[in-house]
């Protein structure tokens, strides 16, 4: 059974399903799900209903294998899978019911192919998952055909590969409701899958995003000025028999990026992510201008081989050619132009402080010290708050730091700052969004201005820190002046007493952020006064090259980038 979701001009959200009279006869079921369509990229859910009950919900990656499930239905009468909390196209299959215990049986088979020592990948099989953005040209070629080939840029005819290629869509004028015939394509695949406009799910560090959209739901996307990542991806079954895979990878036509360049092969850099069973095994940089580039995987058995390329601004067309299995084991092999240093992700150093209690300011008297210290205190009081509410979420910045290798085999090091926007959000190791608001994009800073503004923090943290230390001073003297109000003193004496303690929780929150604000503005200052050329690479405003600091040393095992290769910003 297929399960798909859509839209339409009245519902922003249908679902499907299907429902079974079982007449109260059986215990269990088995049945085996997964994502069904070669373009539809979209991460999908299945519920299993047992009398309008809800016993088992059912995650289906888009990109994922099949898989089996049991579940137990006690007898119910009506048994109903539905999708609907919406995904992309969802499969279920091999469905047996059971009375009593789950058994063996052979009720389905999947037969294996013939699996020798090598093989030529399209020979074993062909990809059951593949989404290449804008494009009609021939997809897929198993070398069976002689009429069906690339060219590449020598002349050289290609008729054994797959096409990879990603787009960017910002408005009714591109994309699958735009003229593009090509777009007009991808979107017609899709629609086999979803029913109508499709926009394709994008990729970021192995999490989907993004969805397929058909109807009112995708228009109102597009014409809202929403922006359409698609990412492209071939997925093949190696049924576990292969340890590696040697492929050649070329751009056959560059990325139309405006009139100034269209047509013409620039620098842009391109990732290709090669997958198995899930788990990223190596992300190799491509560039428009490079000859065919020749890479062996190792892939270890895995059942599930995958190519992913990112959309990172829209790219070129990349074929992926003349791809080999074997059943050897082998090493990671690739030119030094191809790898790419991941990034290293530190979040800048803070510590939470509680904020001070709830305090109000008590009414004038006419003893003036008295009077003066309540409104310092008062002062230092709105002051704390008011950088605790601006530094609220904090960290706000991330060190991006890549290392990176000179033509000589010197390493280095290019930094820059990210701002995450203050929400406490966590980063892997390739800087990849966790939990940042709806509503915020992480940004990269100048740098400079940042090392100011810290600077301008640092003083302001400065003169709180010197009231605080008058306000004590003037403790002494306003516990003497305190009977010159009489019976009012034993009220102030207390309101005195109050004030003592929210002095020290302010002064606690000063002294912290001062640390913190310091620390950071060490940091930045050695970025700055370190900020060097590299191999005829300047540093900028928002990307600084540095050498190691002191007794720095790369992760282990880390992929370090040649500096020729790397992107400044």
């Amino acid at each position: 059974m297929l399960f798909t979701s859509g839209a339409s001009f009245f519902h922003d959200h249908i679902y499907s399903s299907a429902s079974f009279d079982l007449g109260g006869q059986f215990d269990y079921i088995t049945f085996v799900t997964g994502s069904v369509g070669s373009s539809n990229v979209k991460d999908g859910e299945i519920n299993v209903l047992a009398d309008d009950k809800i016993l088992y919900t059912v995650p289906v990656r888009a990109t994922g294998m099949p898989i089996k499930h049991w579940v137990k239905i006690d007898k119910c009468r009506k048994l109903t899978f539905d999708n609907r909390k919406g995904g992309g196209t969802v499969g279920v299959a091999d469905i047996v019911l059971y009375r009593g215990n789950i058994v063996e049986n052979d009720l389905f088979t999947h037969p294996k192919p013939d699996c020798p020592e090598n093989i030529d990948l399209l020979r074993l099989t062909k990809p059951y998952l593949h989404y290449v953005s804008g494009t009609s040209e021939g997809l897929c070629c198993d070398g069976s055909d002689i009429k069906k080939y690339w060219t590449l840029r020598d002349g050289t005819r290609i008729n054994n590969g797959f096409m990879l290629k990603t787009s960017v869509h910002f408005s009714l004028e591109h994309g699958v409701l735009g003229d593009d015939p090509n777009a007009a394509m991808a979107g017609a695949v899709g629609a086999t899958a979803v029913g109508s406009s499709f926009v394709a799910g994008g990729m970021v560090g192995g999490s989907m995003i993004g969805s397929s959209l058909a109807g009112m739901a995708g228009l109102m996307m597009l014409a809202a000025g929403g922006e359409a990542e698609e990412s492209s991806v071939a997925a093949f079954n190696t049924y576990g028999e292969y340890n590696s895979v040697t492929f050649t990878v070329a751009c056959i036509s560059p990325a139309d990026s405006g009139l100034l360049d269209a047509g013409t092969y620039t620098d842009r850099q391109q990732r290709i992510l090669v997958g198995a069973d899930g788990e990223v095994v190596t992300e190799l940089m491509l560039n428009e201008i490079n000859d065919p580039v020749t890479f062996t995987v190792p892939i270890n058995g895995c059942q599930q081989l995958i190519f992913w390329m990112p959309c990172d601004n829209g790219s070129g067309k990349y074929i992926v050619y003349n791809a080999k299995l074997s059943k050897a084991k082998t090493k990671l092999i690739r030119p030094e132009s191809s790898v790419k240093s991941q990034e290293k992700v530190t979040l800048f150093g803070w510590t939470d402080v509680p904020a001070p209690n709830k305090w109000d300011k008590p009414q004038m008297t006419n003893v003036g010290n008295v009077n003066q210290y309540f409104g310092n205190v008062l002062q230092l009081y709105n002051g704390v708050n008011s950088l605790i509410h601006n530094n609220e979420g904090q960290p706000k910045y991330e060190y991006h730091t890549w290392y990176l290798k000179t033509s000589q085999g010197l390493v280095c090091k290019a930094t820059r700052i990210i701002n995450n926007g203050g929400t406490n959000a966590v980063r892997n190791a390739t800087g990849v969004q966790a939990a940042l608001g709806a509503n915020f994009d992480p940004f990269e800073v100048r740098i400079p201005e940042l090392g100011t503004e810290i600077l301008r923090e640092i003083e302001t943290l400065n003169k709180l820190n010197s009231l605080v230390n008058s306000i004590r001073v003037n403790q002494a003297t306003v516990s003497i002046s305190l009977p010159q109000l009489g019976l009012g003193a034993i009220r102030y004496g207390k309101e005195l007493g109050k004030s003592k303690k929210i002095v020290d929780q302010c002064n606690k929150v000063v002294d912290t952020y001062l640390k913190s604000k310091k620390e950071h503005f060490v940091a930045i200052k050695w970025l700055l006064d370190n900020a060097a050329i590299v191999e005829g690479k300047k540093s900028t405003e928002y990307t600084i090259f540095t050498p190691l600091e002191s007794g720095e040393v790369p992760p282990a095992d880390a992929d370090i980038q040649l500096v020729e290769t790397f992107k400044v910003k």
